[in-house]
């Protein structure tokens, strides 16, 4: 794992523990461990509270969000993935809308979130790509929308066709299911179509973390190119999931501070917490630790 995502330039202003508290807020205030009678959605006061923490995390430096939702990404996906699976959208709109938005925060794969990465990979994750898009798709509840807009869930539906298996799909394509797929691609063109037209922050941002909307600019375009490549490139999900998985094995043997490995001739360890951060010596290890230990977690038993 990196140890600094990439577009976290500035300290965060928390501590690990506090990430892990303010995470494990947002589950409990989306009720993934207290399970929903069928058919009873949270109460007004249950959904203000859940928005409440939604908006005050929101308020924090990006870096600071970025650790907070690692810390959930580490502990609670699969128990969101659990509740998702089981609630009505109809019934429980408010409830469903909240477990899709909460994934809409999530520091994407290839911006330093492998525990996103696993989670994809797992049998925990089956079908929970199909069922953001459909949300995504029909519009969350109205108090529901991340502050940069729907775009937001872009990157997450990028990562899941990227990492999960496209036979989950009905397909075979991708591990959407070809209709949401097909609603996808009508969802993109009206969101693309009001995009502005110059990349935020310019083609070259500057110093400091880029403006976030920046990511959603390109997660968006970025989406629908994905999208164009599954309907005319046969295997094209196939392909690109092998390059990823190269090129993720490639990573998982470099010392994560001086970027050696096996290759020369050095022995790679992984961090004994989250098993992701590669070391080649006690000594990388130390010097990395404390930009490392604000992105460590233990995941929970699989």
């Amino acid at each position: 794992m990196p140890a600094r995502p990439p577009g976290t330039r500035e300290e965060p202003f928390i501590k690990r523990e506090e990430a892990v508290i303010l995470a494990e807020g947002l589950a409990s205030k989306a009720r993934l461990y207290e399970p929903l009678p069928a058919d009873t959605d949270l109460s007004a006061a249950e959904d203000e509270a859940f928005q409440t923490q939604v908006n005050d995390i929101a308020a924090f430096p990006l870096s600071t969000r970025a650790v907070i939702y690692l810390a959930f990404s580490a502990k609670h996906l699969q128990a969101l993935s659990t509740t998702l699976h089981v609630l009505n959208r109809s019934t429980q709109p408010l409830a469903h809308s909240s477990c899709v938005l909460l994934l809409s925060f999530l520091p994407a794969i290839d911006r330093g979130n492998p525990y996103l990465r696993n989670f994809l990979t797992s049998e925990a994750a089956r079908g929970l790509g199909t069922l953001v898009a459909r949300a995504w798709c029909d519009g969350l509840a109205p108090n529901k929308v991340h502050p940069l807009g729907p775009g937001s869930l872009s990157t997450f539906l990028i990562d899941a066709l990227f990492w999960s298996p496209p036979a989950w799909g009905d397909d075979g394509a991708a591990s959407i299911d070809a209709a949401e797929r097909a609603r996808m691609v009508e969802k993109l063109s009206a969101l693309i179509a009001e995009l502005p037209a110059e990349i935020p922050g310019g083609m070259k941002p500057g110093k400091g973390a880029p403006p976030p909307e920046r990511f959603i600019w390109l997660d968006t375009k970025r989406l629908e190119g994905i999208m164009r490549g599954i309907e005319h490139v046969p295997g094209f999900i196939t392909s690109t999931q092998e390059h990823l998985r190269m090129k993720a094995m490639d990573q998982d043997e470099m010392c994560a501070v001086c970027m050696e490995g096996e290759d020369d001739g050095k022995e790679v360890t992984r961090c004994s917490r989250c098993k992701h951060a590669v070391y080649c010596s006690a000594e990388c290890q130390k010097n990395d630790w404390k930009a490392h230990k604000l992105r460590c977690f233990t995941p929970p038993p699989q």
